[in-house]
């Protein structure tokens, strides 16, 4: 018996050395990782198959860095070396029995992951004792479904340092204005043309730079006043004497004395706020604190629309299709220009005595109505000059004179203005009349945080969001460095699956919704592209498990790798007389959520071949076929249709009728273009019934599209590599392709 057990433990301990020498072995080499999916299971030509080594028999060798090369892993975890022409066995059966497990797509390129306790490709939402089981019985078959992704095969090269990527033509520039105040150098970048700075370049210094100076804000008033570096201090001190001038210009208060203040009220509390604008320029504001305000005493209505996504999409299409001219108006201290229907008294200790107090004439920025009398004032003069419009979206307005047509998108106090030069030049001046001050933007370049490119021949242009991308580098890049380059934006074929049970903790939350919140706007405005990886993500949002907040890094990471890729809008010719086409895609996934079993919904609308409007969302109720989720789906894209018909009639335009949707559901198609009660279908809801009016009134026309063709697709749920690849070049495309 004592021999038996020592001849345990001497096979143990030799077990135990061979695990660690492979640790040490894997952890000291570069292995480098070849994305040739072709040459990785045919050999060079195509019909060589990699030589079968036994793992168990195979030899202990020790292999050089050189010797590895480029080398390739296969299915069984082996390294193939072009060079030599061989075969290295790890001889690990811990990388074997993992990399069955993990298969492709969730492998990480570094080595030493794989020796480690964790398993990366877990299920989301799910821990990994309850899952190993099935994993296991299911590895091969996994393994076939998961191989199509190519993401796994990744050159070492694109999984470097996620680092703010610099132009190397920036650098003796950079060094330059390193050596100067960071206000000297910032009003080096803004001299008129006097630098001879390349735009693209001045654009990335200036980013920089401001981002480096919001990051030292004063906290209070007496922060910025007494600042210790004496450019700083008179910045802040000139930013304060032109707020405290222009609420004096226009009267935005008087001040009292207390006694005169009606009793039982209260005054509102007010505070200073500090902020760099990216062109660099200072800005200070008073404003009121809104929490301090008493609902039906202080203000009653508060909401004020803005300008929706899919009308200056529109805007942008119809200036590149009619060659029109954009401008864009900030309406400087909007929210002071309205006008109040309550008594406000107000107090501000830098302004007044001890014993007064502010009694408001006119709103102010904090104030829970501000933006919705402003919005009010701008409206009613607006209708003054002449605009008409409003009904499908009431922040976009049309006027046609002489001179030409003129659209205006509101979004606030910034406007974006599209139309025939002189007419935009005379709205302007109309405005200015009328009392408004503005302040010009000569082009259009950036708006909501989208930089709006067109090329030299107008044909085409790009929506980016540069600016939201560089925060979201800077925040996240050193929690993704080490990740892979990935294919798609989430985990083909997985779904998040919410785990109260287990979430990470509150720091890590807080940046989880961060993150959402960023891609959520992303998605929004330039990005359709990562939609439904996105929507997974909503679902965790009070409670992230580990494996969620994996997948947000990895929307992260592939939206990072991204950057460049921009919303295309290359719009096509209209209709011989004049019509403009609208098609539209349309898909669903049924019982597509597991664990509320409701199907997912999503479709893309295309005007002249341009993406102005989708959606991935999941219905409001559980379907009992994918024909009635097809037609659920289906009537949220008819609702949007209506939507963006109304709006292109009410801008002038003529839209061809019947409009092309798309459907890879014949039982939809049916039920849309029949009026047929069955037991299948009388149980499904009238609110979704107007689809078949649609197409009976000749509005809608259904036709049916191969599921392998339905760009709506990638709405509805996270498809492989190829599907992706497929589709989204007819939504983004890197930024200044033309291809």
């Amino acid at each position: 018996m004592a021999s038996d057990d020592d001849s345990n433990e001497e096979e143990q301990n030799n077990n135990l050395n061979e695990e660690e020498q492979d640790k040490t072995r894997l952890n000291d080499k570069n292995i480098k990782f070849n994305n040739d999916y072709h040459n990785l299971f045919n050999g060079e030509n195509g019909n060589d198959r990699l030589p079968e080594t036994n793992m168990d028999d195979a030899e202990d060798e020790t292999t050089t860095e050189d010797q590895l090369g480029m080398g390739r892993v296969t299915r069984s975890g082996r390294v193939f070396n072009d060079e030599p022409n061989r075969v290295i066995n790890t001889r690990n059966r811990r990388v074997y029995h993992e990399m069955k497990q993990l298969g492709a797509t969730w492998y990480n390129p570094l080595p030493e992951a794989i020796l480690e306790d964790d398993i990366p490709n877990a299920p989301l939402g799910r821990e990994e004792g309850e899952q190993r089981d099935e994993v296991q019985h299911a590895a091969l078959n996994a393994m076939d479904h998961l191989f199509d992704d190519i993401a796994f095969f990744v050159r070492e090269k694109d999984v470097g340092t996620i680092e703010l990527k610099r132009s190397s033509s920036c650098g003796p520039l950079r060094e330059k204005l390193s050596k100067m105040h960071p206000l000297d150098a910032l009003d080096y970048l803004n001299a008129d043309d006097s630098n001879n700075t390349p735009a693209q370049m001045r654009e990335e210094l200036l980013r920089e730079l401001v981002m480096r100076l919001k990051s030292g804000l004063p906290k209070s008033y007496d922060d910025a006043w007494n600042h210790p570096d004496p450019k700083m201090r008179a910045r802040w001190r000139k930013a304060f004497e032109k707020e405290l001038n222009s609420m004096t210009k226009r009267k935005v208060w008087t001040v009292i004395k207390k006694k005169q203040m009606p009793k039982n009220r209260r005054c509102v509390k007010s505070k200073w706020v500090f902020d760099i604008k990216r062109n660099g320029t200072f800005k200070i504001r008073l404003v009121a604190c809104g929490y301090t305000q008493v609902p039906g005493v202080d203000f009653t209505d508060s909401f004020a629309p803005v300008i929706t996504d899919v009308s200056w999409r529109i805007l942008i299409v119809v200036m590149i299709v009619w060659d029109l001219d954009a401008m864009i108006i900030d309406v400087e201290t909007a929210f002071l220009l309205g006008d109040l229907d309550e008594e406000i008294y107000m107090t501000c200790k830098h302004i007044h005595q001890d014993d007064e107090v502010l009694f408001l004439q006119h709103s102010i920025y904090g104030l829970v109505q501000a933006a919705r009398q402003y919005y009010k004032k701008f409206i009613s003069v607006l209708k003054k000059l002449g605009f008409k419009g409003g009904y499908p979206d009431p922040c976009l307005m049309t006027r046609h004179t002489d001179l030409g047509v003129v659209f205006i998108a509101i979004w606030v106090d910034d406007s974006l203005l599209v139309g025939n030069k002189k007419a935009i030049d005379q709205a302007i001046c109309d405005l200015q009349t009328e009392g408004f001050t503005l302040k010009v933007e000569g082009s259009l370049h950036d708006y909501l945080s989208c930089e709006i490119t067109v090329d030299k021949k107008r044909k085409m242009g790009w929506i980016h969001q540069p600016h939201l991308l560089d925060k979201l580098e800077k925040k996240f890049g050193d929690d993704v460095k080490s990740l892979q380059r990935y294919r798609t934006p989430g985990t083909p074929g997985q779904t998040i699956l919410r785990d109260t049970t287990l979430t990470v903790d509150e720091e890590k939350h807080k940046i989880y919704r961060s993150g959402v919140g960023m891609l959520l706007y992303l998605v929004k405005h330039s990005r359709p592209d990562i939609a439904n990886a996105v929507r997974e993500l909503t679902k965790a949002l009070d409670a992230p498990s580990p494996a969620a907040y994996k997948e947000m890094l990895r929307v992260i990471k592939y939206t990072i790798d991204t950057k460049d890729f921009a919303l295309k809008i290359k719009p096509l010719d209209t209709e011989r007389d004049g019509s403009w086409t609208i098609v539209v895609y349309c898909d669903s996934d049924f019982a597509g959520d597991k664990e509320t079993r409701v199907s997912i919904a999503g479709f893309v609308i295309y005007l002249l071949g341009v993406p102005i409007s989708w959606k991935s969302k999941g219905m409001k109720s559980v379907t009992l076929s994918s024909s009635e989720a097809e037609y659920v789906a289906l009537s949220e894209a008819a609702k949007e249709v209506k939507f963006v018909y109304q709006l292109l009639q009410s801008m002038g335009m003529k839209v061809k009728t019947p409009i092309i949707v798309r459907v890879d559901n014949i039982g939809a198609i049916f039920m849309a273009e029949n009026v047929a009660v069955s037991q299948r279908t009388k149980h499904i809801d009238v609110k979704y019934r107007f689809v078949q009016e649609f197409v009976m009134d000749g509005f809608l026309k259904i036709i049916f599209v191969r599921t392998l063709d339905n760009q709506a697709d990638i709405f509805t749920k996270n498809v492989s590599g190829d599907i992706h690849d497929k589709h989204c070049p007819y939504m983004v495309m890197k930024k200044n392709n033309e291809g």
